[in-house]
């Protein structure tokens, strides 16, 4: 006669909420059976529950391993008004099993029968069904985000269990915070959802915690953004106590492995480019100062120390004074040091109302300078533009970033770091002729030649504001020659009026060379004489360009707005016998395309007869819509239009070798780098199509170092790393270069990688591992990325395992050794030489685990709930 079986005794810890978690998380997450589920809960909490125990435990909580009936029935009523409304669904269950497609409808079906899903496709019962979702699952669109952990594999490549993922060192403080969403990285200032707030042992904790523990864990620095969206979700949820207890590692709780001593350089190191304003300790609160201080920011201390007391901010200086030790070697300070003008002449600049006690300063400074030569050498010491112009430079250029420590007068401009022309309007007041400075003879001529592309759209904008300034002075000034300012305007007038040897001419001829039209028309506007040599089309024979006519119409009715839309065609060859029968339309494209007006030149482009209109305005909305930063879904519409109604039904009409396909598709490889480097993923699967229904062939040519005989593809740029540059920025972007065609380990189309003229061989492992999104290394590996190609610094190459030791990155590190226990050697190796005291104790600890060993190739990773 069989025995009964007798239940477990029981325990009374497997009560505990916290507990219970755990075990379903192992049970339902990790699909573990009873007995490791016990030898797990027992490291972790220090108990001596048996497997039957739990066993018992799990059966009467109703754990399942699949999707109960009221759960299903929940999934599916989200699933059918999602696709009523035309959206795709995936489900994903804690933050790591990805279910979609067939096997979503496999998994629904079983508990669902036919006439129950007949029911809730019509909306039946919708009302009244009172199970939710709970809170470990989400039902979303599928790839919404590039963070997303999908562990999706190609057959043939490598595989990584789910198990393995679970034991890399994030995921070990579950005895302080909840299991960390690897799909979390950028918070959403806009989505308050993911920060929930949470409490274990009267401990407030968020995702913010947690993402600070993984960056400092992996070394990754946070920059400025970064920095201030953590910080200001650190107030507002009042976990400044807690953050406080994570980063100075009090809490015997936190298994962070980072070593404290490296804290400091990890909140001081931002960026270079940032300047006081940018940085945490630029607050006017005392306190919050003073939180800021206490956790270990450094930058830029001196500078606003120093703005502090001239702003008469007494409690901020206070603070600054009590936990600054300044000494005069700091940076900030030695700027203060360089030449006395152009420190006072940038001072004027930074308030104008200094102008007066500025001069008398600069005329004791120079007893042996008239008042009106000191104001002279003052107007040429204004700082317009200070990259490459290392004579000029007056070793001030951080106090562009300082707030202004005065009060602004009503007519102040918006408050800007770069100086306004105030100063010069002072300047010019005090009897001087403009004419005769440096200034207006050469060196603003200068920076308008270097145009907007070189200077920066905002620094272009104030060299103009200085120009027009000139310009108030009256006719004198506008009417009268300068010499030629530069060699270059001198070579394009020299073109156009085939003259040699002249040493003059008139303002406004000057402008006409100038790259952007902003000065030509500013002098049309003060009344500017037009010279006679503007208005000549004859076609001089040793002209290389003339005039254009239009150009020459619009300019003498003063009708700014046409000459704005002409300046691209203003000058054209003058060797041109025959008229291009298509230079009307490509005008008219082109304006459309200035103009932002895409919808016209889209339509332009598909009633011309010219086919290669199309690939122009195709790859132009392509960098209009990447450089705008957010893809419209009137630009995808628009690039399909022209892509399926253009481009595709006249593939016969395109000739790949002719020299108008060279011109107009010439920017492809740059379009296609830069939609991988905005992570502008549905205008990079778009140009990938693109390059695909182009019938792409592969051409000889010969590597310059080697001359060996190589493949490349002639729409990309051979140069660029494209995988590096996506496993970097963008996972989906990596994708969908994977998708396409290109090779993980390889450069272009399996070409050896192009290391001329750099420091750094980039693979996507390397590129990776410097991003820090676990999500994409986990993508790499899956893929079948080489652990062992040389990575890093050209003259001394290392492997993957040892760049991922090099950078500090913890779990990459941890996640290498899992998959790939034979690299150990080289880790070891590595770990002898890293700085990271936390990497090399790690990485010498080290044991395999025989449970973490890879799938063969072609298994499925993917949790199926069958």
């Amino acid at each position: 006669m069989p025995q009964p079986r007798k239940r477990a005794r029981r325990c009374p810890r497997l009560d505990d909420d916290e507990v219970k978690e755990e075990m379903r998380q192992l049970y339902q997450v990790l699909l573990l059976k009873p007995d490791e589920i016990a030898a797990e809960i027992n490291k972790n909490y220090n108990l001596e529950a048996t497997p039957n125990q739990v066993r018992d435990k799990i059966n009467k909580l109703g754990y399942k391993k699949r999707l109960g009936p009221q759960q299903s029935e929940a999934i599916y009523r989200n699933v059918t008004k999602r696709a009523k409304i035309g959206k795709e669904s995936e489900v994903i269950i804690d933050g790591v099993i990805t279910i979609s497609g067939k096997k979503l409808q496999r998994s629904l079906a079983r508990n669902l029968n036919a006439t129950k899903q007949y029911h809730i496709s019509q909306g039946i019962g919708d009302d009244i069904t009172p199970f939710e979702l709970p809170g470990n699952i989400q039902i979303c669109t599928p790839k919404a985000s590039g963070l997303t952990l999908t562990l999706t594999t190609a057959p043939r490549y490598r595989y990584i269990p789910l198990k393995v993922l679970y034991k890399l060192p994030i995921w070990q403080f579950s005895q302080f915070l909840d299991k960390f969403d690897l799909r979390f990285q950028y918070p959403d200032v806009h989505n308050n959802s993911n920060f929930k707030i949470t409490a274990h042992q009267s401990i407030p904790h968020s995702p913010i915690l947690r993402l600070i523990i993984y960056k400092l864990s992996n070394s990754i620095y946070m920059m400025g953004p970064d920095i201030m969206t953590i910080l200001d979700r650190v107030n507002e949820f009042q976990l400044q106590e807690p953050l406080k207890r994570l980063l100075k590692n009090d809490s015997p709780s936190i298994k962070a492995m980072w070593d404290r001593r490296e804290f400091p350089n990890f909140i001081a190191e931002m960026d270079d480019d940032s300047g006081p304003s940018e940085t945490p300790l630029s607050t006017n609160d005392p306190d919050e100062l003073e939180e800021f201080l206490d956790l270990g920011f450094t930058r830029h201390r001196s500078a606003l120390t120093i703005e502090a007391i001239l702003c008469d901010n007494c409690g901020v200086a206070e603070i600054f004074l009590e936990n600054s030790n300044l000494r005069s070697a700091d940076a900030d300070l030695e700027d203060f040091t360089y030449n006395i003008n152009k420190t006072l002449v940038l001072a004027a600049c930074r308030h104008p109302r200094m102008v007066d006690y500025v001069l008398r300063v600069m005329k004791w400074a120079n007893p042996s300078l008239t008042e009106l030569e000191v104001v002279s050498m003052a107007v040429d010491l204004i700082p317009l533009w200070m990259k490459n112009q290392p004579k000029r430079t007056c070793g001030c250029t951080k106090m562009y970033d300082y707030r202004n420590p005065f009060p602004e007068p009503k007519d102040y401009w918006p408050r800007d770091p770069r100086p306004s022309p105030h100063a010069l309007n002072r300047f010019l007041r005090l009897g001087i002729d403009p004419k005769g400075t440096k200034l207006w003879r050469n060196l603003i001529w200068e920076y308008l030649d270097k145009g907007e592309i070189k200077c920066g759209a905002d620094k272009y904008k104030d060299i103009l504001a200085h120009f027009e300034t000139f310009l108030r002075c009256g006719p004198n000034i506008i009417n009268n020659d300068i010499e030629f300012p530069s060699a270059t305007l001198a070579q394009k007038y020299s073109d156009v009026f085939s003259v040699q040897n002249h040493i003059s001419l008139k303002p406004i001829e000057a402008a006409l060379f100038l790259p952007r039209p902003e000065a030509f028309m500013l002098l049309l506007k003060y009344g500017a004489l037009l010279p006679e040599s503007l208005f000549t089309t004859d076609r001089n024979l040793l002209a290389k360009f003339v005039i254009n006519g239009e150009f020459i119409q619009a300019f003498s009715r003063r009708d700014l707005k046409s000459v704005d839309d002409l300046w691209p065609y203003r000058i054209e060859a003058a060797d041109s016998i025959e008229k291009d029968p298509f230079a009307t339309e490509k005008r008219q494209i082109e304006i459309h395309l200035k103009k932002e007006e895409l919808t016209a030149a889209t339509n332009l482009s598909l009633q011309s007869q010219n086919p290669y209109f199309l690939i122009k305005v195709f790859l132009s909305i392509s960098i209009i819509a990447i450089n705008r930063g957010v893809c419209e879904s009137l630009d995808l519409q628009l690039l399909r239009t022209l892509f399926n109604t253009g481009i595709s039904q006249n593939l016969e009409k395109i000739d790949l070798n002719s020299p108008d396909f060279e011109q107009y598709n010439r920017r492809y490889g740059d379009i296609l780098f830069s939609a991988i480097a905005c992570e502008t993923v549905g205008i990079l699967d778009i140009l990938l199509e693109y390059e695909k229904k182009l019938n792409l062939q592969e051409r000889a040519h010969r590597n310059p170092l080697s001359r060996e005989l190589l493949t490349y593809c002639p729409f990309r740029n051979w140069n660029y790393k494209y995988v590096p540059r996506a496993a970097e920025r963008s996972l989906q972007a990596l994708k969908s270069l994977v998708a396409h065609g290109f090779d993980i380990n390889g450069g272009i189309c399996g070409c050896p990688l192009d290391i001329s003229g750099s420091d750094e061989v980039e693979t996507a492992l390397s590129a990776a591992i410097a991003g820090g999104d676990m999500d994409t290394i986990v993508f790499v590996l899956q893929s079948g990325v080489d652990i062992y190609a040389p990575c890093g610094d050209i003259y001394s190459l290392v492997s993957g395992i040892e760049y991922a030791i090099e950078m500090g990155r913890l779990d990459a590190t941890a996640l290498i050794l899992s998959i790939e226990p034979t690299c150990y050697p080289l880790a070891l190796k590595a770990a002898e030489k890293t700085p990271h005291d936390y990497m090399k104790t790690y990485v010498q600890n080290w044991k395999p685990d025989l449970d973490n060993t890879t799938l063969p190739s072609g298994q499925n990773l993917s949790m199926d709930l069958e």
